[in-house]
Formats: C-alpha cells, sequence, structure tokens
C-alpha cells in the first residue's frame, strides 16, 4: 500500500495553506475525561508497562530467566488482557537496570510474539490483539531503553532457522528466496500510519512486497507503491540503505507438496508479465497502475497494491488456499466507522489482504525481523495522531458525514499530467507553481484529486505541524525525567483538536475553491 512520498505538487501547497485538523490547541475541560483510542487496547493499562520501564528495578531476577515465565503466559494467556497483566506481573520480579536488560527484554518479547502467532485455540480478534499488544510492549522496553541508556543498540534483529529450497540472496543480514514475504513500515509519513490502523484490527505494518531472486542473483521486488505502480525494484534501495521502521521476513513452510517449484513459476509469470507489458524495462516503467480501489484481481486493468502483489503471483501458481500468504479466509474487514471515509476516496471494498493479515497465515514462518530503534519515538507519535484522528471520524458522525460530502463534491477522474504541463509552460499556474513544473510527471497516473486532496492533508499538513507539537511536549517532559506512555500520547493529541465546525469548514471551502471553475477545474479531464 505504501501511501508514503507521493508528490502532490500544487495541491499540496494549496492544501498546506488550509486549517488542518487539530492544528490548534483547545484545552480539555477540568471535569472531562476526554476518550482516547488504542484501537481495541484501551482498557489494558499499556502507559503503567510504561512506567515499569522507566522506573526500573535494582533487583530481582536476571531478563535471561524470564524467558519461561514469559513463555508460558504467551502459549496459555486467554486473551489480550491477561497477557498483558501477567507479563506485567512477571517483570515486577526482575532486574532491569541496564542496557543489555531493555534490550533482552524488547527482544524476548519479539520472539515469542512469533510463538503466539502459532495458538489455533484464540479466537482471531484476541489473537490480532495480542500480536499488536506483544509489539507494542517489546518496542516500547526498546523505546524506553534507548531513553534511559546513550549507548542503547540502534537497531535491534534477530533471525529463526527456516528451511531453503531454491537459490537465496541476502537482504542486511537475512538469507532471502524468490517468494519470500517482507513486510514493512515507515516513518514520516502520517498515511504510513493510517493504513497500519485502517482495518478493523490493528496492524504494525503498512507495506508488502514480494522477493524475487533473478537470474545474476540480485534481491528484487515486483512492487507496488503509489508513486508510480508496480516496477521491478532493487529491494536494496528501500530495505538496506533506507528507512523502514521495522521489517519482518516470512517463507512457506508448510506441508504441502511443491509449493516452493510453484511459487517460482508464480513469480516468473509476472515479471515476464512485467516484461512484456513495460517493452522489456520493468525497472524504469512502471507494468501495472497501482489499484487504489484495493480490490484484487483484474490485475491487468485495475492494476495492483502492495498486497496484492503477492496474493497474485501466489495465484497464478494455482496456489489460492492456505499456502498462498493472503489466502481469503485471512483478509481484513475494513473497520465500520471507516468505510464512510474509503468510499469517499473511492475505495470500495468492504474487505482487503492487509499487509499485516499474513502473520495470521501459520504455513509462513518467520525467516528475520529487524526494528529499527532510532525511530520510534517519531513513529509512537505518529500512530498517536493517526490513531485520534480515525477515533474522532468513528465517533463524531456529523464530522464524518461532513468530511465525505466534501470529498464527494471532487471529481473522481485522474489528473490531466499533459494539462498541467501545458498550463505551467504556458504561465496559467500561478507563479509559486511554476517552478514546480518538472514534478509534474511524478503524479500517480492512477491518482484522482480527491486522493491527492486527502493524502496531502494527511502527509503535508496535519501530521507534520502536530508531529512538531508533540515531539517539543514529549522532549520538554522528558527533560523533566518523565516519559509518556501511549495512551497519554493520544490525550495529548486530543488536545491540540480545533472544533469540528472549523475544521471541516475549512476544508469544504478550499476544495470548493480548487473544484470550481478555477485553476483545478480546468486541470480535470
Amino acid at each position: 500500500m505504501s501511501w508514503k512520498r507521493t508528490c502532490f505538487i500544487s495541491l499540496s501547497t494549496i492544501l498546506s495553506a488550509m486549517v488542518p485538523f487539530y492544528a490548534i490547541a483547545t484545552p480539555v475541560a477540568q471535569n472531562e475525561t476526554p476518550s482516547v483510542s488504542l484501537h481495541g487496547l484501551e482498557s489494558i493499562g499499556i502507559d503503567t508497562w510504561t512506567q515499569l520501564l522507566q522506573k526500573g528495578r535494582e533487583a530481582g531476577l536476571p531478563v535471561s530467566e524470564l524467558r519461561p515465565l514469559l513463555h508460558e503466559t504467551v502459549i496459555t494467556a486467554k486473551n489480550e488482557q491477561q497477557t498483558f497483566k501477567k507479563i506485567r506481573e512477571i517483570l515486577k520480579t526482575a532486574r532491569l537496570h541496564s542496557v543489555d536488560d531493555y534490550r533482552d527484554l524488547g527482544l524476548m518479547l519479539l520472539e515469542l510474539r512469533q510463538e503466539m502467532r502459532q495458538r489455533s485455540d484464540l479466537p482471531l480478534k484476541s489473537l490480532q490483539d495480542s500480536l499488536y499488544l506483544l509489539q507494542l510492549m517489546a518496542e516500547e522496553s526498546l523505546y524506553i531503553g534507548s531513553k534511559k541508556f546513550t549507548n542503547f543498540p540502534p537497531e535491534i534483529s534477530f533471525s529463526d532457522k527456516v528451511s531453503t529450497f531454491t537459490k537465496t540472496g541476502s537482504l542486511r543480514q537475512f538469507s532471502v528466496q524468490t517468494g519470500d514475504v517482507v513486510l514493512s513500515k515507515s516513518t514520516g509519513f502520517g498515511s504510513s500510519s493510517f493504513i497500519a490502523l485502517t482495518m478493523d484490527h490493528p496492524h504494525i505494518y503498512s507495506h508488502s512486497t514480494p522477493v524475487y531472486i533473478d537470474a545474476k542473483g540480485e534481491v528484487l521486488s515486483p512492487e507496488a507503491e503509489i508513486e508510480d505502480g508496480v516496477k521491478l525494484r532493487n529491494m536494496r534501495k528501500d530495505y538496506v540503505e533506507g528507512s523502514k521502521t521495522r521489517m519482518y521476513i516470512y517463507r512457506f513452510q508448510g506441508t504441502e507438496p511443491g509449493v516452493p517449484e510453484k511459487v517460482v513459476a508464480g513469480m516468473e509469470n509476472l515479471v515476464a508479465e512485467m516484461f512484456q507489458r513495460s517493452g522489456g524495462d520493468p525497472y524504469n516503467k512502471a507494468a501495472f497502475l497501482y489499484d487504489f480501489s484495493m480490490t484484487p484481481g483484474e490485475a491487468s486493468t485495475r492494476g495492483l497494491f502492495c498486497s496484492s502483489v503477492a496474493y497474485e503471483a501466489y495465484s497464478r501458481a494455482g496456489l489460492n488456499n492456505s499456502a498462498n500468504p493472503y489466502e481469503k479466509s485471512l483478509w481484513s474487514p475494513i473497520n465500520k466507522g471507516r468505510e464512510v471515509l474509503l468510499r469517499s476516496l473511492n475505495m470500495n471494498t468492504y474487505r482487503v489482504p492487509a499487509p499485516g493479515d499474513m502473520e495470521l497465515n501459520k504455513n509462513f514462518r518467520l525467516v528475520g525481523a529487524r526494528v529499527d530503534v532510532t525511530k520510534l519515538h517519531q513513529d509512537r507519535i505518529e500512530m498517536a495522531i493517526i490513531d485520534t484522528f480515525l477515533a474522532e471520524l468513528d465517533t463524531n458522525k456529523e464530522a464524518m458525514a461532513r468530511l465525505s460530502a466534501a470529498l464527494e463534491g471532487v471529481a473522481s477522474k485522474s489528473v490531466d499530467k499533459e494539462g498541467l504541463l501545458k498550463m505551467a509552460n504556458s504561465g496559467l499556474l500561478p507563479k509559486e507553481f511554476a517552478d514546480k513544473a518538472a514534478l509534474i510527471q511524478k503524479i500517480p497516473d492512477s491518482i484522482n484529486l480527491k486522493q491527492m486532496a486527502f493524502f496531502a492533508l494527511l502527509n503535508e499538513v496535519m501530521t507534520p505541524k502536530l508531529r512538531s507539537i508533540l515531539l517539543n511536549e514529549v522532549s520538554s517532559l522528558e527533560k523533566q525525567g518523565r516519559l509518556v506512555g501511549p495512551m497519554e500520547l493520544r490525550q495529548m493529541v486530543r488536545a491540540q483538536k480545533q472544533t469540528i465546525e472549523t475544521e471541516l469548514t475549512a476544508f469544504e471551502q478550499k476544495l470548493t475553491a480548487i473544484t470550481g471553475v478555477g485553476l483545478c477545474g480546468k486541470v480535470l479531464l
């Protein structure tokens, strides 16, 4: 899905002048306890975990001796609430006083999370929420450790022993092969957190892509990105040199015979079509459009989005059952509170193979995992911003209706890039936009104006301004010796909320201005 660094050209500049959602602080009444969202985990008291980590403990069991106790909890707890309470009580008996203690605790929870994935006795909701909870607890351990110790390691990684069926390549320190699926999340874009939190249950990923090892041994991927559709990309750029906050690699390890050979055949079929559709150059020319409708199938006409690429490749190999990482029974339902918003953005689907859904497929085992600890500080703030934003739309139906109506008033046709270029060259574009004419060609071919408007608002207005505010507030509290937990972060976001009426009025006015007979009215097809 990867809505991460789209160039919105003149529209983004227009929208940057808009009064953003939550841009103006509104004090919370003294007698009011505003509701906050942790996407299904509001009642577990996660901030007590943060407080426990910050306090630490100079005596007790070594963290290394906690594994049997934590393992027992992970494989027997009946739900996420019980998992949290038991792990928290176990930690109260441990020594937590050094870099190694915090690192080992975080790493242990990440590893035990993989054992939680194999449980078949938990209802799907509890399993999904428990996986999210364990990741949150592990990353809080790493985050708090990085704040307490200047020499804390900048990244945490681990790998698992799984069978290799074909020739391999190297992705960081991990050995990968054709058909492996890489799940990831970037930090720095509100849309990345938006994707992770849009489904009915929370995910820790916003992007998915399969691995393809070519004849020369290069680690490539037929990867869908919003900026330029589906191309055959060298994974070194984003997954080694890039800035992924977290990256997990999975491989089929089921018992069904012949799957590895079929997977290679399916990937080869997809890549061959990419060469054919791109005139022999899928490295520089998109073979498929990016599918904003988020509806797998009909790749040749509709296009593909991130997780549908792996689904498509495995389907071409005749693997539509549990040997497909995104088998249909695991697809996430869209959160009911988000359906209206997504339909307004022309994403007319009710179930979608979200990037993290493949973690529910027990036939796929972890190859390797990496967390960039240096990015957790910002990522947890961005997740709080988007979670609070979506919760506000869930609870304020009038606000959601007005936002939807404003978006519905914007044309759904694609932007005419040729028209924009002619306007730039003729001087019709306002002066402040004319120097950006060279960027026009980077507009995604399949995006429309309403999608550009919404994600420009999300990535270039709301998230940056709120992130700046919260980073300053959190830094100020840190200087006082206090670290803020996930729920308190969401309270801080709500404290920046402007009235929905003012927000929607400003948004409606701006959309009306750009879609009338003026500039953008001339740009639409």
